[in-house]
C-alpha cells in the first residue's frame, strides 16, 4: 500500500544490466552501470523501511546527501581558494604579482566570501538536521543549490586564475574541476531546487493567499446570490479581515510587513543584523507582488520562480554567515584566519545586498517573454535537424534507437572487484550476493535524532497544487 522503497539486486529476473561501466567525465573512483527493469517482481521481504514509507525513505535519503555532497564540495572549494590565491601571489607578471591586478583581486574576494558562507551554511544546516529538526527540505536544498553552484564556481576561478598551468593534470585542480561539476545536477538538479524552493519555501503564504482569494472574490462558477452571501459573510468577519486588511495594504497600497527583530547579535555586527532585517521585510514583500503579477502563470515561470528562491538562498546564507561571525567574535580566537573571515564576511554582505536588490528590479523589468519566444523558434528550428545526427535520450517517446548510436567500444568494463578492466571477462548482471533481509532489518531499527522530514505529509487539495 502507499508508496514504498524497496531493494533490487542486479540478479533479480528482468533486471538487465547492459554496460557495467560508463566513461565519465569525472567521479571516476566509482562505478557506473546502466540497466533497465523488464516486469520484476521484487519481495515483500525486500521492503525498505516499512511499507508505506517509500517517499519518507527517498526524501531523507535526500536530506542526508544534499548535506554530504555540499560537504565535499565545501572542502574541494576551499583547497581551490588557497592554491588560486597562492599561485597569483607568487606568479608574476609585468614585474608584478597577478594579485595586484584587480580583477584578479575581484576573484580573490568571492572566493573567500563564497567559501565562508558555505561553511557557515552547511554548519547551520547539519546542526538543524542532528537536533532533530521535523522539516528542513527546504534548507537542505537550500544548502545543496549553494554549495554546489558557487563553490564549483570557486574552483572555476581557481583554474583561471592558474591560467594554462591549471589545465594541466599533474597540479590537480584540474580533477577537482570535473569532480565537482557533477553536484549542480545530482541529488535534484538546481533548477529543480529553485522550484522547489519557491513552492515548498512560499506554501504557507500561498495558503493564506488562497483563503483570502476564495472568500472575497468573485466565482465565476458560483450564481450572483451566492457570491454575495460569501463575500458579504467573508467581509465581516473578524478573521478574514485580519488575514486580507494587510496583505491588501501591501499589495495595493505598497505597505510592507514588519522587518524582523534580531536579538543578542554581538555589538559589531549590528549593520549587517539591520541589513539581513531589511532584506527579509522586503523578500517577503516582493514574494506577494510576484504572486499577484504573475497570478496563476507564476506556476510555469519558473525564471521568476528561480530569482525569488535565489533571494531566499542568498538571504538564508547571510543569516548563517551572521550567525558564524557572531560566534567567532565572541570566542575572542583572533588572528590572520579571522581577519581574512572578518573581510570576506563584510563583502559577503554587501556583494549579496546588491545581487539581491538586482533580483527585486528583475522581478519588476525582466527580458522574459523575449526568452521564451526566442526559445520556441530555436525547438522550430532543431525540429527540421534529422534525429540520427543526435544523441536522444534512450527514454524519449521516439524511441531507444532514435537518435545517434552511442561509441561504446573505447570505454573499460570493471567487474566490481577493482581488478584491472583490461584483464576481466564479466558478464552483465553478475553481482555479490547481497543479504537483503540484514539490509531491511537495519532500517526498521529506531533512530534517535530526526531525519528532517515531515512525519505525515497531508495530501494538497486541488487549490494547493494549483
Amino acid at each position: 500500500q502507499g508508496v514504498n522503497a524497496l531493494i533490487v539486486t542486479p540478479d533479480m529476473e528482468g533486471v538487465e544490466v547492459f554496460e557495467n561501466n560508463r566513461s565519465k567525465t569525472g567521479i571516476r573512483g566509482t562505478w557506473q552501470a546502466r540497466f533497465r527493469f523488464n516486469d520484476v517482481r521484487v519481495p515483500a521481504k525486500n521492503v525498505l523501511h516499512k511499507e508505506g514509507a517509500g517517499l519518507k525513505v527517498a526524501l531523507s535519503c535526500l536530506n542526508y546527501g544534499r548535506c554530504t555532497l555540499s560537504a565535499g564540495i565545501t572542502g574541494a572549494a576551499k583547497a581551490a581558494r588557497d592554491q588560486g590565491i597562492k599561485w597569483a601571489q607568487t606568479r608574476y607578471q609585468f614585474e608584478r604579482p597577478l594579485a595586484d591586478f584587480e580583477l584578479v583581486q575581484q576573484k580573490i574576494a568571492r572566493m573567500s566570501a563564497v567559501t565562508y558562507a558555505m561553511d557557515a551554511l552547511l554548519y547551520m544546516t547539519t546542526g538543524l538536521l542532528d537536533r532533530g529538526e521535523t522539516d528542513i527540505m527546504v534548507e537542505t536544498a537550500i544548502t545543496k543549490v549553494f554549495c554546489s553552484e558557487l563553490g564549483w564556481t570557486v574552483i572555476d576561478e581557481a583554474m583561471q586564475m592558474m591560467g594554462g598551468e591549471g589545465y594541466m593534470t599533474e597540479h590537480e585542480l584540474e580533477r577537482s574541476w570535473r569532480d565537482n561539476r557533477i553536484h549542480s545536477i545530482v541529488e535534484g538538479s538546481n533548477e529543480v531546487m529553485q522550484s522547489f524552493i519557491f513552492a515548498y519555501g512560499g506554501k504557507q503564504l500561498a495558503e493564506k493567499m488562497v483563503s483570502i482569494q476564495e472568500a472575497l472574490l468573485w466565482d465565476t462558477d458560483e450564481s450572483m446570490g451566492d457570491n454575495l452571501s460569501r463575500i458579504l459573510t467573508a467581509a465581516t468577519s473578524p478573521t478574514v479581515l485580519k488575514k486580507a486588511l494587510p496583505m491588501g495594504a501591501q499589495l495595493f497600497l505598497g505597505l510592507k510587513p514588519s522587518a524582523p527583530e534580531l536579538r543578542s547579535v554581538h555589538p559589531a555586527l549590528q549593520e549587517q543584523a539591520d541589513t539581513l532585517t531589511r532584506l527579509i521585510q522586503r523578500h517577503s514583500h516582493y514574494f506577494k507582488l510576484v504572486s499577484k503579477w504573475e497570478r496563476e502563470d507564476v506556476v510555469k515561470h519558473q525564471a521568476q520562480q528561480a530569482r525569488v528562491a535565489n533571494n531566499a538562498i542568498y538571504i538564508f546564507a547571510l543569516a548563517s554567515a551572521l550567525s558564524k561571525m557572531d560566534d567567532q567574535l565572541r570566542s575572542g580566537d583572533y588572528g590572520p584566519e579571522f581577519e581574512r573571515d572578518r573581510a570576506a564576511f563584510e563583502y559577503l554582505f554587501e556583494w549579496f545586498d546588491h545581487k539581491i536588490h538586482q533580483n527585486f528590479g528583475a522581478m519588476r523589468d525582466n527580458p522574459d517573454e523575449s526568452m521564451r519566444e526566442a526559445a520556441e523558434a530555436a525547438r522550430a528550428h532543431n525540429d527540421t535537424l534529422p534525429n540520427e545526427n543526435f544523441y536522444i535520450h534512450e527514454g524519449s517517446p521516439l524511441g531507444r534507437d532514435a537518435g545517434k548510436e552511442l561509441p561504446q567500444e573505447h570505454i573499460p568494463q570493471f567487474d566490481g572487484e577493482g581488478n584491472d578492466p583490461r584483464e576481466v571477462n564479466r558478464a552483465p548482471g553478475e553481482t555479490y550476493d547481497l543479504d537483503v533481509e540484514d539490509v531491511a532489518d537495519e532500517m526498521t531499527e529506531p533512530t534517535e535524532r530526526g531525519d528532517g522530514v515531515p512525519e505525515e505529509p497531508t495530501p494538497a487539495s486541488d487549490s494547493e497544487e494549483s
